[in-house]
């Protein structure tokens, strides 16, 4: 199949070949919002990244967070080489950087036709990485999972372009997959050859409101009122939901209610959001002043002010309730 990205889609968009990691922050009074404080560069020779990239594999086709992957309490990030070679020629692969909060990268796991334990069937030129978006906790076992588009994927006929759904473990491999496409995932859109439906895919958190986060995906070329006017598939997903208070966990009993479990690991992640490195436990221990400043709500019951009590706990559920239109146990949520 010959193939270059003008004449087979027109993806000939600028395409970076290494991921750059962008820091920005509130703390400085001097800087204009949305400038560029400091920067990491992560390629084939900067960043601590040790994966093998070739030529042309076009790693940084894109990038989406991952949220806290593996539990260390820094973000984690997927990037795309959608022109790797596992398996075959341009068959696409998605690394998994497990980050340092410096931007560098402390280890990596490849997902390809060859590595990560994905199973699924990728054929020459799918361009599988070419997208990707996070997804959340899709599956309910208290990890992050990732869509990736494969906008040359051939399912029905020719470039109708896929989506794979992948199920993540916490090291970054693929526990399960399902392939969304013309054929396949309870899509039943129709799709005509060479839409490239995956060309982007984006999260929509939960749209409609079943407590499953939603997808949003790109077929640039779709012919909907004339040649290549395009179109985005908005994807309403079937999957475990969780309220937004509830973290499922193997202490946290009963699921779907708002418990102590729950409560500690909001903590947890609050203090990590402002850099704690050992957020407090049991609760009330040391959260560091900065974090105090975050994380303690002073008012009449909260004693002592300046550590992270019940009082502070229950104001946190709270505010995370009525953002999700609950109570605190049992109907916060689904």
């Amino acid at each position: 199949m010959s193939y270059n990205h003008s004449a087979a889609g027109g993806m000939n968009r600028v395409l970076a070949s290494a991921a750059v990691v962008l820091a920005s922050s509130a703390g400085s009074a001097l800087a204009q919002p949305g400038t560029v404080l400091s920067h990491q560069k992560i390629s084939d020779t900067q960043g601590g990244f040790t994966g093998t990239l070739d030529d042309g594999d076009e790693f940084g086709t894109s990038a989406a967070s991952l949220g806290d992957l593996d539990g260390d309490g820094v973000g984690d990030l997927a990037v795309g080489a959608a022109l790797d070679h596992d398996g075959g020629r341009e068959r696409g692969a998605v690394w998994v950087l497990f980050l340092n909060r410096d931007g560098t990268v402390s280890s990596h796991q490849k997902i390809s036709d060859t590595e990560g334990g994905f199973t699924g069937i990728l054929d020459d030129v799918d361009l599988f990485g070419w997208s990707a978006a996070s997804l959340g906790d899709l599956d309910g076992d208290g990890v992050g999972d990732l869509a990736v588009g494969a906008p040359f994927d051939g399912d029905g006929g020719t470039l109708r372009g896929a989506v794979w759904i992948l199920f993540l473990n916490t090291d970054g491999t693929v526990k399960s997959h399902q392939k969304i496409s013309a054929t396949q995932g309870g899509f039943t859109g129709i799709l005509d050859d060479g839409d490239q439906f995956g060309v982007s895919a984006a999260s929509l958190g939960d749209l409609d409101g079943d407590g499953v986060g939603d997808l949003a995906v790109g077929a640039y070329r779709d012919d909907d009122g004339g040649p290549n006017r395009g179109a985005v598939w908005v994807l309403f997903l079937d999957g475990v939901a969780v309220s937004p208070a509830d973290l499922t966990g193997p202490r946290d009993v009963p699921d779907g209610c708002v418990d102590a479990f729950d409560l500690g690991a909001m903590l947890g992640a609050w203090c990590s959001a402002v850099n704690d490195p050992n957020p407090p436990s049991p609760p009330c221990e040391n959260c560091t002043p900065a974090n105090l400043a975050v994380a303690d709500i002073s008012g009449a019951a909260n004693a002592p002010d300046g550590c992270v009590d019940a009082f502070d706990l229950a104001k946190l559920l709270a505010e995370w309730c009525s953002v999700a239109g609950g109570n605190p146990c049992g109907t916060c949520g689904p």
